[in-house]
């Protein structure tokens, strides 16, 4: 009699295996060779849908011993069944919910710590600039000019460098 199938299809069995196979294993069906091996019946498919057909089909049914009868399930087998199912998907949706929910967080955690960061670094290389800048404008004038010997503008373009305009409002594309 065949009755629903109680164990799960591993498909994974043989992932990411390497299998060495024989020159001559790759021709026909018969015995044990690269593939789905059903070692009831002797055969080997390529396919996982092959395999399945196989294992629904008479000829491995009569080699395990099974009729062609189908096993009539009752109204309270039904009912069970949707029971459980319905049990595993809420089970399933709350574990990946939180999971996504915390994955989420996480990642969100982190992109805003590294713009911090980046700020953060921003934020020093001008400040580190802007003293290197200063030093200069003080070294220079005092080497070769003293406080009445300058202009108005070039007193202008010193404060504003010591202030942080030292590009104006032009754009900051080097060529």
């Amino acid at each position: 009699m065949i009755s629903a199938r109680r164990e799960r299809i591993n498909f994974e069995e043989n992932l990411n295996k390497i299998q060495l196979v024989p020159g001559g294993a790759g021709v026909g069906k018969k015995g044990r060779s690269a593939g789905f091996y059903c070692e009831t019946c002797d055969l080997t498919y390529k396919d996982s849908l092959q395999w399945v057909d196989h294992l629904n089909s008479r000829q491995h049914l009569v080699a395990t011993g099974k009729t062609a009868e189908v096993e009539r399930a009752t109204l309270q087998d039904v009912l069970k069944r949707l029971e459980w199912l319905k049990k595993q998907k809420e089970e399933t949706e709350k574990i990946d919910d939180l999971d996504i929910r915390k994955r989420m967080e996480e990642r969100a955690r982190l992109g805003e710590d590294e713009r911090l960061a980046k700020r953060e670094k921003r934020k020093e290389a001008k400040k580190r600039k802007r003293v290197v800048e200063v030093k200069q404008e003080e070294e220079a004038a005092a080497r070769g000019k003293s406080c009445d010997a300058t202009t108005a503008s070039e007193d202008a373009a010193i404060m504003a460098r010591m202030m942080g305009f030292s590009g104006g409002f032009g754009t900051t594309k080097k060529n």
